[in-house]
């Protein structure tokens, strides 16, 4: 970095900035397309084809999203915005969807649930072979 000019660093970071924000266009507006085409004409010409499927429930998610990490930022520099923010997206969708979200309490019901299957299997299978030996014994 020391023998590269700064204008071409400038230039480098701010090239792949722009590609790596294209490359994200196609989530942060919830179109509904393939996969994104490598070459920057290509993928901006294809983000522009299928802006007819504009989703306003993940753009508002997004805008979100990222107003919140900027007041993070401002007000409480210390605390981990993207963090913070992808944490709380899907609570925040969920929520506003009405779509059912499970928690870790019921989430551990569920796997003594699947204990006891397993165990109640396990038992009947034992079961059937000590009479299956027991029939080959007779």
């Amino acid at each position: 970095m020391k023998y590269m000019p700064q204008p071409m660093i400038t230039g480098f970071t701010a090239g792949i900035a722009v590609s790596i924000f294209l490359s994200q266009v196609k989530d942060l507006f919830g179109l509904r397309m393939g996969a994104v085409p490598a070459e920057f004409f290509a993928r901006l010409g294809a983000c522009a084809h299928h802006f007819a499927d504009f989703n306003l429930a993940a753009a508002a998610e997004a805008l979100a999203s990222i107003a919140l990490i900027a007041a993070l930022r401002r007000w409480r520099p210390s605390w981990p915005g993207f963090l913070i923010a992808v944490s709380a997206a899907p609570y925040l969708t969920a929520s506003s969807c009405s779509l059912p979200v499970t928690s870790p309490r019921r989430w551990s019901s569920r796997r003594a649930l699947r204990t006891q299957t397993c165990r109640a299997r396990r038992r009947r299978a034992s079961s059937a072979a000590k009479r299956s030996i027991s029939a080959s014994v007779l």
